[in-house]
């Protein structure tokens, strides 16, 4: 394994970054859905529980509809069932630690990143700096990989965040969704220029004479 050096370092350092923000993404995601699916079913256990100790006389009518209180309770607990059901399917809450477990295995590692890169990278021996990329390629094996499909979009989103708190820094007191508004401005800009640069002649690009 050759020698970690600055330009290595800072693509492994950006790296990690940007897979701590993904799999953190990850992480409130799953759970969120998995907090979510937990209040629904609790939510329809107390009303089939409320609708067991309730015996009204005839048909329930919801509007120009009229349900038996029988087929209203059955289908709830139906309905509680299949959340049960998908829940274990979906295994949310197992996705949500898996990404808990990859944050805080990179968080370790951006530790040991930013203890290197405050003493100089430069100073770290040869040893030093493979053990250090040695690490880094160990845990980024060992924990879960982000899906294909959201790569891209969790890859715009931490770029996004990290163009928001540069502009956190300077322009303080500003609201965030303005920030997020500037950064995505800022950005379109940035991309119309270069395009411009791009498509413009260079100065020291020899000129096609015209023709006599």
């Amino acid at each position: 394994m050759k020698p970690l050096d600055d330009k290595e370092f800072d693509r492994i350092w950006r790296v990690v970054d940007m897979l701590l923000t993904s799999h953190a993404v990850l992480r409130d995601r799953f759970r969120f859905r998995q907090t979510a699916l937990n209040l629904l079913v609790i939510g329809l256990s107390i009303v089939a529980t409320m609708l067991t100790f309730w015996s009204p006389e005839g048909p329930i009518a919801i509007g120009a509809w009229a349900f038996a209180p029988p087929l209203i309770l059955g289908t709830i607990t139906g309905l509680i069932f299949l959340l049960a059901l998908a829940g274990l399917v979906l295994g949310l809450e197992r996705r949500s630690w898996a990404h808990e477990h990859a944050v805080r295995r990179l968080g370790q590692v951006k530790a040991q990143l930013r203890a290197a890169k405050t003493a100089a990278v430069e100073s770290l021996s040869d040893d030093e700096g493979t053990a250090l990329r040695s690490f880094y390629e160990s845990v980024t094996a060992e924990i879960v990989e982000i899906p294909e499909s959201q790569f891209l979009d969790l890859k715009a989103n931490h770029y996004k965040k990290v163009a928001v708190s540069r502009l956190i820094d300077t322009h303080p007191g500003a609201p965030v969704w303005y920030l997020r508004m500037l950064a995505t401005l800022h950005g379109l800009r940035e991309q119309e220029t270069k395009k411009q640069s791009a498509a413009s002649p260079k100065a020291d690009a020899p000129v096609e004479e015209a023709p006599e």
